[in-house]
């Protein structure tokens, strides 16, 4: 089961932190990492401001035999 979505408002992840998150006026959520204040994901990185909520990234094996 995954964790309940954060506000980014409310909090942000721990350095380094494997994260799932949406962007503010988007409906998908995106995989990635929180480093050095900015939401990394595989194509770009964002500033908190763009993200709307996060959540931590709950990896199982299908997730990452997948990748």
């Amino acid at each position: 089961m995954h964790d309940q979505w954060v506000g980014s408002a409310s909090g942000l992840p721990q350095e380094g932190q494997s994260v799932e998150f949406v962007l503010d006026g988007r409906e998908v959520a995106m995989c990635g990492t929180y480093v050095e204040r900015t939401f990394r994901s595989h194509w770009s990185d964002y500033p908190i401001e763009r993200v709307r909520s996060w959540r931590p990234a709950n990896f199982d094996s299908r997730d990452t035999a997948s990748a």
